[in-house]
């Protein structure tokens, strides 16, 4: 990840793979919550993104919601406006920090200090 980072000045791909992170968190977090074993969540999570990219890599959108249930489709687009509104600020920071030079300026900085704050996060 470190070198990921380190080679997006631009801060796409940073985005993208942190708010995977944060998702994965919630979704951690939302199961555990909810009486789920934290390992069964890890794994559920782990295993499902997997699941997820593959139904996307083949198909789209349109391929993965179709190995859902039409309940499950339901409840999918639920958890996906909740988490929406719990990750639009975040996003959006990262987003202005982009549009800004905020995130390269930064970044250009931290490399100088031995990467602190990226090995820090």
């Amino acid at each position: 990840f470190v070198a990921e980072v380190k080679s997006d000045l631009m801060g796409e791909q940073t985005i993208l793979c942190g708010l995977l992170q944060t998702g994965s968190i919630l979704c951690f977090d939302k199961m555990v919550e909810k009486g789920i074993d934290a390992g069964y969540a890890s794994k559920l999570i782990q295993y499902g993104w997997e699941t997820i990219t593959e139904g996307m890599k083949y198909g789209g959108i349109t391929h993965m919601m179709d190995r859902l249930s039409n309940p499950a489709k339901i409840k999918a687009f639920e958890l996906s406006e909740e988490l929406k509104d719990i990750m639009r600020p975040l996003f959006q920071k990262h987003m202005d920090d982009i549009m800004t030079g905020h995130f390269s300026k930064t970044m250009m900085e931290d490399w100088a200090n031995d990467d602190v704050n990226l090995l820090k996060w």
